[in-house]
């Protein structure tokens, strides 16, 4: 229920990361809550590069999915 940044995921165990791309370094992944505060969705977001996402891409990326979360349920 709360937003996930990882600066490099080849420092993750298998049990941790579901690598996609093996070219993926880090990853933001931010969850979309609905009313009850479930998760009903998550906004993932790879790069090829090393800490790509900071904390301003974290609170862009937690507004933008709180909108949407908030227009989705209508």
């Amino acid at each position: 229920r709360a937003t996930l940044v990882v600066a490099d995921v080849k420092t993750l165990g298998k049990d941790c990361y579901v690598e996609c791309d093996p070219a993926d370094r880090s990853e933001i992944a931010v969850p979309a809550l609905d009313l009850d505060g479930n998760v009903f969705a998550v906004l993932d977001v790879d790069s090829t590069e090393p800490a790509a996402f900071d904390e301003d891409d974290r609170r862009w990326l937690e507004r933008i999915v709180k909108g949407l979360s908030l227009y989705a349920q209508g």
